[in-house]
């Protein structure tokens, strides 16, 4: 019995539909990709000023955190997207 606990499959559905709609597996990752840094970035922020940071610590936190090299070389080089979109939500728990 599969059991996922760490790396969420409902991330996965996004892609899956932008396939089945008929766009290429590239793109299809690429869209996902992009829906994934975006949502990072939002969410960090949102975690930033619920830590009572003002604006600019919130950007500033978010901006450190999204654009890590850590990050960027598990979506990039490993694309390791378990791992990426494990990491969404990380700042917010």
């Amino acid at each position: 019995m599969r059991q996922v606990f760490f790396y969420p499959d409902a991330f996965l559905y996004l892609p899956a539909i932008l396939r089945v709609v008929g766009l290429s597996i590239k793109e299809s990752f690429i869209v996902f990709a992009i829906a994934i840094n975006f949502s990072t970035f939002l969410i960090t922020y949102i975690s930033g000023k619920l830590a009572d940071f003002n604006k600019k610590q919130a950007l500033i936190f978010s901006l450190m955190y999204g654009l890590s090299i850590y990050r960027f070389a598990d979506l990039v080089n490993r694309q390791a997207i378990g791992e990426v979109s494990t990491g969404i939500g990380i700042c917010y728990q």
